[in-house]
């Protein structure tokens, strides 16, 4: 299997220079959330796999608040749903109220009288998803969970696990961005299925078939296929069977920006089945 590794060099300002079969020149980089969203690195073969699955159940149950115990068979594949759901885990909304008692899910629920969403205080955004400008002093949800009348912005709501536990290691919330948080699922690529020639090749490729571009123009829906099974998506509530079941696709659709000379891969969008 070749190993990948993420493209550190790529990311937060940085950007590779690929050559296409033209010769034409491209600089590429990738933002920083998009990489540790979408571009999956296996983990290490441990020296300890008991431990190294341990240590992924113990934040998957923390995360998740579960009580899932370590699967009997550990293997390259167990670690590999491990981690991914340990990911997925971190992106989905963790926190709970500690006034009305729900999960922070139910703070992303629209308002049936605004039509806004209830917003969580660490991403960002006013009362609502209108930046703060919407009067509306109810909180009626469309479906589930809050009473009406919880306020929208609620002083009791807890920040969530996977942010506090980053706090108390002295880091940053990766996904603590606008957009940062998930519903519940993730699609990624796996990079130890694609070696790096490959990925440089359909990247600089998809570019160049998208033009032309324009300064500062942002294309949607930009399709990078890398091949059969090397895109997979898990869900916060997969089991491993149910995870190993679901089809895998052959890539991504994203979202890429021009910023001057450098092709900025920022989005994602939908698999490529």
């Amino acid at each position: 299997m070749p190993t990948f590794g993420r493209p550190t060099s790529a990311t937060d300002g940085g950007f590779w220079v690929i050559q296409a079969t033209d010769a034409t020149q491209y600089e590429v980089g990738f933002d920083k959330e998009f990489v540790k969203k979408h571009l999956f690195v296996d983990p290490d073969p441990p020296v300890d796999i008991q431990a190294k699955a341990t240590g992924l159940v113990n934040k998957i149950n923390t995360y998740g608040h579960l009580a899932e115990a370590v699967p009997a068979n550990l293997n390259a594949a167990t670690l590999r749903f491990l981690k991914m759901k340990k990911l997925v885990l971190t992106r989905t909304v963790q926190g709970t109220c500690s006034i009305c008692h729900e999960k922070e899910t139910q703070h992303e629920l629209i308002c049936d009288d605004c039509d806004h969403k209830h917003k969580k205080p660490w991403s960002g955004g006013g009362a609502c998803g209108d930046s703060g400008t919407c009067t509306c002093p109810t909180w009626n949800p469309v479906r589930g969970g809050l009473p009406a009348g919880h306020a929208k912005i609620c002083a009791g709501f807890t920040v969530n696990d996977y942010e506090t536990a980053r706090a108390l290691g002295g880091k940053l919330n990766p996904f603590g961005g606008p957009g940062g948080a998930c519903t519940g699922t993730n699609t990624v690529i796996l990079m130890d299925e694609i070696d790096l020639v490959t990925f440089k090749d359909v990247v600089v490729a998809a570019i160049k078939a998208a033009q032309p571009w324009n300064v500062n123009e942002k294309k949607e829906g930009v399709a990078l296929q890398f091949g059969p099974g090397t895109a997979v998506t898990i869900e916060s509530d997969d089991d491993q069977a149910t995870f190993d079941l679901r089809a895998k696709g052959k890539g991504i659709n994203v979202d890429v920006v021009r910023r001057n000379d450098v092709y900025k891969i920022y989005h994602y969008r939908s698999v490529i089945p």
